[in-house]
């Protein structure tokens, strides 16, 4: 009797011996696969952000790096980013059709190799002068307006970025600064009273915008993870 006994406790210790290897193959190969995966995961990322950054390079070396943004320099840029499919079909058709409705041949060839950047200094200096201009009859000098300050900074942010987008790039806010020159612009430029300006004004504001409106679909946008921040900032240089 004690001899089955010990009999069946070995049968049963070997039996459970082999579930164990079994299992554990088992769990060494569920973790090789999830290495794998995760190896496979990561040099996708890091392709894609590689290719991506080279793209950008590309095109801050032809368009960014050799001065001053103009008219012209814009609609190639728009070209080029959806040619690299660094902009959507759906971003292409807006930003190709920003400005066209102010664009005639008269303005378009006045404007065409302009800087915008220069084109933006002499609007502000014209803007400001029309205040002055104003406050000169009375017996104090007024405080700027919420919205005259607004115009200022938004005014200034795009001359610095339009004047050299790589080292406007540089600055801390350089996302906060190019965001809201966007949007104080473009309220402007959808303004009702937008189309009593003059017409080389006009076209003027509007291809700045849309200058501006591209840059910041080419900015690479600060993501949460310390690392790909890091990839990022050294992939831009």
């Amino acid at each position: 009797m004690l001899t089955s006994i010990n009999t069946y406790t070995a049968t049963a210790q070997t039996a459970n011996n082999r579930l164990e290897t079994v299992s554990s193959a088992e769990e060494n190969t569920a973790s090789a696969s999830i290495a794998r995966e995760e190896t496979s995961t990561a040099a996708g990322n890091n392709l894609f952000l590689s290719s991506k950054a080279e793209k950008i390079n590309a095109i801050s070396a032809e368009f960014f790096k050799k001065g001053p943004l103009t008219s012209v320099d814009v609609d190639k840029l728009v070209e080029r980013a959806y040619e690299y499919g660094l902009i959507s079909k759906a971003e292409y058709g807006h930003l190709a059709k920003t400005a066209q409705g102010e664009q005639s041949q008269e303005a378009e060839t006045q404007t065409i190799t302009a800087s915008l950047a220069g084109f933006i200094e002499d609007f502000q200096q014209r803007f400001n002068s029309v205040d002055a201009d104003e406050q000169s009859g009375e017996s104090s000098q007024a405080e700027p307006t919420e919205t005259e300050i607004e115009m200022n900074k938004a005014l200034s942010s795009a001359q610095a970025i339009l004047s050299d987008v790589e080292q406007a790039k540089k600055a801390d806010n350089f996302q906060q600064s190019l965001s809201h020159a966007i949007a104080t612009l473009t309220e402007v430029v959808q303004s009702d009273s937008f189309s009593q300006l003059p017409l080389d004004d006009r076209v003027g504001l509007s291809k700045s915008v849309q200058a501006l409106e591209v840059v910041d679909k080419l900015t690479p946008q600060k993501q949460n993870n310390k690392f790909i921040n890091r990839y990022l900032d050294i992939s831009a240089k």
